[in-house]
């Protein structure tokens, strides 16, 4: 008879679980930007709990927001709630301080909801840097937009598995995202992805994801959406090597699509995509 003694390193984790099982962080962040003459402004202003948001001037005619999470990552049961509306005429640029993390949990999932607007001939732009979900973590994630047929709207989430460079493995996984965009109220752009298990062996398909870990999507609203198409297009040629791409366009909206086999090939794959579109400047956090 064979009988399982568990070591003194796993009964002190679970006894560490077991104590911080209380301990869930919360947060959000409410941002209204405006139009004063030539300037976009910040409106109303909102931040609780473990989020932070600073407006570095970078721009004289946008509003840069950069998010900062004062938790030092996301775990199960966490949740984060963020809200970016972009007034009438205003520009609003909206990053992160650093690539997010999302450790693993004990069962209750991670949930973390974005919603965006943008009124006629505003500009919003959603471009937080990467995240990276580690082993056995349990991330919910929605992305809700509702944006004016005049205006100009981005938005760019990249996922990492694991820390290539550090050989870890993701073999237990559960990921839900889903993706909602209008346009004057009508649905344009709908997607959920869904992995459960040991994304390892799911994505080792070929039909899947041939053996990335590093994914991206950017989807792109605008009148000018044939022009960025080309523009993102001609920007891929050197980067195939190390990231697979391809970019799509129809009913003025651009999905691009991004997979690589690590973070880095991934990020600068993105990058070239991103300041392909005329009139798109990168803040200065993505750079440092």
């Amino acid at each position: 008879m064979l009988y399982a003694r568990e070591s003194q390193s796993d009964q002190t984790l679970s006894a560490m679980e077991s104590s911080l099982a209380c301990v869930r962080a919360r947060g959000s962040i409410l941002v209204q930007a405006g139009r004063r003459g030539e300037k976009s402004v910040r409106g109303d202003v909102h931040e609780a709990g473990a989020l932070r948001v600073r407006f570095p001037r970078e721009h004289f005619s946008r509003l840069d927001a950069t998010i900062v999470n004062v938790a030092g990552g996301m775990t199960g049961g966490d949740e984060f709630d963020l809200r970016f509306d972009a007034g009438v005429g205003a520009q609003l640029f909206v990053s992160s301080a650093a690539a997010e993390k999302v450790y693993r949990t004990t069962g209750q999932a991670t949930r973390v909801s974005v919603t965006l607007s943008a009124e006629a001939d505003a500009s919003c732009i959603w471009l937080p840097q990467e995240t990276i979900i580690f082993n056995k973590a349990n991330l919910v994630r929605t992305l809700e937009a509702d944006v004016a047929s005049t205006a100009r709207f981005v938005a760019c989430e990249m996922t990492i598995l694991g820390r290539a460079a550090m050989g870890e493995t993701v073999d237990d996984l559960a990921w839900r995202e889903r993706w909602r965009i209008r346009r004057d109220g009508r649905l344009v752009v709908a997607e959920d992805t869904r992995i459960d298990g040991d994304a390892l062996a799911h994505l080792s398909r070929k039909s899947m994801g041939a053996g990335t870990h590093a994914f991206a999507t950017l989807v792109y609203l605008g009148v000018d959406a044939a022009f960025a198409c080309e523009k993102m297009r001609a920007a891929l040629p050197g980067h195939e090597s190390r990231c697979e791409a391809g970019v799509t366009e129809y009913d003025d909206i651009v999905i691009a699509r991004f997979a690589a086999a690590d973070g880095q090939s991934l990020r600068g794959c993105v990058i070239a995509c991103v300041s392909a579109i005329e009139g798109l400047t990168l803040p200065r956090g993505w750079s440092t």
